[in-house]
């Protein structure tokens, strides 16, 4: 049965009240025409619904996949469907209004200092397995402590001394990288990346991370950090926060230098990846730093 069916013998005797279908208006001498979606005008305010019959003396009822509100004069226009943002300059407030909602969401709430809690991801290497493992040191660090200032961005920014031994028999070159995995972003930050190091270099002496690469053995070379500079850029994590670790690892790979085929121009991901599939061991070493 069809809508007008239904609403035709309620309104018969009603000769002052509005007549509305969705999808086809009803003409009256005293009644509206209204469409799905659009607001109903009357003298008294129709109501509407969609697929029902319309009930009310005085009004018809209607929501067409929303409720519609009306005053003695004139329906209220539909919330808007789109996401709206807000902010309060007091509070530096973000509220999210999700479609269609006409409550805000709770709010991402910042003011004052940054906040910055988040748990601590973990360290790539343990879901990066090495078939082997070798010794690293360094006469500047010590392995799960304080990284000196003079190794941060902001003081001296120089690369800290590194040496390794027991790399994996038939390694042909190394890779030296380090990782901060604590960088509030979604991939971490790379501070440093050297390639092509040849098999007989097992150190490199404090500050050969200088971005010309005069602390660099023949061949190898630095490619760009995360933030776009040559060679080592030192710690620096935003103030604030809680320690960051960086992670100097030296990788043992079983191609001769030159032989991964990149340059300084390739990004550290690049880098990651060729390492990856040419891995014989890997030898680590974190020290931290927060300011």
């Amino acid at each position: 049965m069809s809508i007008k069916a239904l609403i035709d013998p309620y309104l018969a005797d009603r000769p002052h009240e509005p007549r509305a279908t969705c999808g086809s208006a009803l003409q009256n001498s005293h009644a509206s025409r209204a469409t799905c979606g659009s607001a109903l005008q009357n003298s008294h305010a129709s109501r509407a619904t969609c697929g029902s019959a319309l009930q009310n003396s005085h009004a018809s009822r209607a929501t067409c996949g929303s409720a519609l509100h009306d005053t003695p004069t004139a329906l209220t226009e539909q919330p808007s469907a789109r996401p709206q943002t807000s902010t309060t300059a007091s509070t530096s407030t973000l509220e999210i209004h999700p479609a269609g909602s006409l409550a805000p969401a709770p709010a991402i709430r910042q003011s004052g200092a940054m906040d910055f809690t988040r748990p601590y991801p973990p360290d790539p290497y343990t879901l990066l397995p090495a078939p082997a493992t070798f010794s690293l040191t360094s006469s500047n660090l010590t392995d799960g402590e304080r990284m000196p200032d003079a190794h941060a961005a902001h003081d001296q920014n120089i690369s800290p001394a590194l040496e390794w031994s027991g790399s994996p028999k038939g390694t042909k070159s190394f890779v030296v990288t380090c990782y901060d995995p604590d960088a509030p972003t979604p991939m971490g930050y790379q501070h440093w990346t050297v390639v092509d190091l040849p098999a007989d270099v097992t150190s490199l002496d404090t500050g050969a991370g200088a971005p010309d690469g005069s602390g660099l053995p023949a061949g190898a070379f630095h490619t760009h950090s995360d933030g776009h500079t040559p060679g080592f850029e030192g710690a620096g994590p935003p103030p604030g926060d809680h320690p960051h670790r960086y992670i100097f690892a030296v990788h043992a790979l079983s191609v001769e230098p030159g032989e991964l085929g990149l340059g300084p121009d390739n990004t550290n991901a690049q880098v990651a990846f060729n390492v990856y599939f040419h891995l014989l061991g890997r030898a680590t070493l974190t020290a931290t730093y927060s300011r």
